[in-house]
């Protein structure tokens, strides 16, 4: 017998059972991390199981060959591997893809064409409920899965063995390191962790019968909320009550006050927050508590949008908790999008279409002075404010983390059209428990919001709400790209004000001067800006224009010298294909103290690669005397 994936937890309970229950006494055990197997290959030969280790990477169709042909007397294979990176859709590159179908689907089609033709008594894959039921943050795994199911299908109906087990949760095995957010969103369809010895008593059941795919799951309906379609005809739940449509909605708020509207809105929004994190009561969930200090994740962010977007019928932005990031904040907010607009305000977002339109027209042209020209026009017109004391108030921090670490870190949003507060929602989670992090948004991006007409307008506005947020305590200033330039220039206001930073931390951060590297690649960094639009957040013509304004307020700033220690961490990847050498796209800052190079490129260090570049600086923190 051949088993994959068997230095994995559930692997080697696997292994153990096949040897010592089922009574299999030859198994050679395949993973890419054979080697450290070998503990389990001397358990298995006290029971009387002649072991072979093989480190091989069947994804390789070479090295899965090889290992194949040398063991002329298999009778059966058992394909268990598997690989996780979760994450919404529209922030899954091909790299990402590629992780999760290697070991499972170019590992299985290897060893379907390399044994169609052996006298084989089983050929089982271990698929995944996730491809049966889809599966929020999953897609990449669920079509790894779906192909499993597929090809079981393909070689049942050629008078092959073969069967695909879609398991649902385990409680050993990957079902192992999910997070309590994890679980609470897989609880809600109804599927509960198999506990180890179901789920062998389930494999035993399985693979004694002849059907090509089953599902072997542990469903939990106690309290069940959300009911997958497939399971509707065998469980009758009793969701939690809200208005479950635009027109009850609309018809619950007719006649009512503001007030009323909001106190109704409200309900909805605690309801379906309460829903998304898994709390049977709506009354736990604090109206005045923010959304990522209660459990909120990347995809429960999402989730909450998708939900509150077809139960009003707004269309909504993938920033929405951040913008909004209360109960409270997101009702009054959904209050005012669902009132009537004007013909005069229909007339104004009907311009402001127009010009992110033609903005995004002059880029595709290569026209892109002319479209930056168009957007600072468009800026000219908008409010602006001389002094912190214009506002009608100030940027409100968002706290994306919390801990009883030490210094505060606080965040300083990029002055670029899909940046804002939630540019750092990957970036926190390893600060989850260590420390607080807040993340501020810059002034000007929001419809209505006005422009500074200086540096120092900006600089001292942050710098007050920077204040608010970490009071006495000991505080980092960082910056991702453009945000690290607010970012130094905050940390120089705060000196001059007696009150400075332990240190600066800016992430591939460029100085905006028209000889800087970034500027050979300024065009394709503006289209990975369109092409991320749906994942963060629509470039609408307050963001255009707001991005428009600050690169020209900003074109010639210099930073200021600082005694606050400086951390540069870079991008190791360039921003675009080409060949240039590192000098010619690497960022650099005379005045760093510390340079680390970190996974990804410009982008991707702050999404795939977030909890590496997150993690680089904790370990920074942690290492400074405060």
């Amino acid at each position: 017998m051949l088993l994959t994936g068997a230095t994995g937890t559930l692997g080697s309970l696997l292994a153990r059972h096949l040897v010592v229950e089922r009574g299999v006494r030859r198994i050679v055990l395949a993973s890419r991390g054979a080697d450290s197997a070998t503990q389990l290959c001397q358990e298995l030969e006290t029971h009387g199981a002649d072991v072979r280790l093989a480190a091989c990477d069947l994804a390789d169709p070479d090295a899965a060959a090889e290992l194949v042909g040398s063991i002329p007397d298999l009778t059966a294979i058992v394909h268990a591997a598997g690989m996780l990176d979760d994450g919404v859709i529209s922030s899954l590159t091909p790299d990402r893809i590629d992780t999760v179908l290697r070991p499972k689907v170019d590992a299985a089609w290897h060893l379907h064409e390399l044994t169609k033709d052996r006298p084989l008594s089983a050929f089982v894959l271990f698929s995944s409920v996730s491809a049966t039921f889809g599966g929020p943050g999953q897609a990449n795994y669920a079509a790894a899965n779906t192909f499993l199911d597929a090809l079981a299908a393909h070689r049942h109906a050629n008078g092959l063995p073969a069967q695909s087990l879609a398991w649902g949760l385990w409680a050993s095995g990957m079902g192992a390191g999910l997070d309590d957010a994890d679980l609470e969103r897989m609880s809600r369809g109804g599927v509960s962790a198999l506990p180890v010895h179901q789920g062998l008593a389930l494999f035993d059941t399985a693979t004694s019968l002849d059907e090509p795919t089953l599902v072997p799951m542990r469903l939990d309906t106690a309290g069940l909320s959300d009911v997958a379609p497939l399971l509707r005809g065998l469980v009758r739940a009793t969701p939690r009550r809200a208005v479950s449509d635009v027109d009850e909605l609309r018809s619950a708020l007719s006649g009512k006050s503001e007030a009323e509207q909001e106190a109704a809105l409200l309900t909805v929004v605690r309801t379906h927050v309460a829903t998304v994190l898994g709390h049977a009561d709506p009354e736990k969930v604090r109206p005045d508590v923010g959304f990522m200090e209660t459990g909120f994740d990347s995809l429960t962010v999402v989730e909450l949008r998708n939900r509150l977007g077809a139960v009003t019928g707004l269309r909504l932005p993938p920033t929405l908790v951040f913008d909004h990031p209360t109960p409270v904040d997101l009702a009054r907010h959904l209050r005012t999008e669902l009132a009537v607009t004007t013909r005069t305000e229909a007339a104004t977002v009907e311009a402001g279409d127009t010009i992110g339109a033609l903005f995004r027209t002059a880029c595709e042209l290569g026209r892109m002075k002319e479209g930056f020209d168009l957007l600072q026009n468009a800026a000219l017109l908008r409010p602006t404010f001389d002094t912190a004391a214009d506002l009608p108030a100030l940027p409100t921090p968002v706290k994306l983390a919390g801990g009883d670490g030490t210094p505060t870190v606080v965040c300083f949003s990029s002055y670029v059209a899909l940046a804002g507060v939630h540019q750092y929602a990957r970036f926190a989670s390893p600060f989850r428990g260590d420390r607080d992090l807040f993340a501020l948004p810059t002034p000007g991006f929001s419809k209505g919001q006005s422009l500074p007409t200086t540096v120092r307008a900006v600089t001292e506005a942050l710098a007050e709400a920077t204040l608010r947020c970490t009071g006495d305590l000991p505080f980092v200033l960082l910056g991702s790209s453009s945000g690290g330039v607010l970012a130094h220039a905050v940390a120089g206001f705060l000196e001059e004000q007696g009150n400075p930073a332990e240190a600066v931390v800016l992430l591939d951060t460029y100085l905006p001067r028209a000889d800087s590297p970034l500027e050979r690649f300024r065009d394709d960094l503006i289209g990975g800006m369109f092409d991320r639009e749906e994942m963060f957040a629509p470039m609408d013509v307050a963001r255009l224009s707001a991005m428009s304004w600050y690169f020209r307020l900003l074109g010639e700033w210099s930073p200021t010298k600082l005694t606050a220690p400086i951390l540069l961490v870079r991008s190791s990847e360039a921003p675009v294909d080409g060949t240039l050498a590192p000098a010619e796209w690497q960022t650099s800052w005379e005045s760093a103290h510390t340079v680390i190079d970190v996974p990804g490129n410009h982008f991707t260090m702050m999404e795939s690669h977030a909890n590496t570049t997150a993690t680089t600086v904790i370990d920074w923190l942690n290492g400074m005397t405060v």
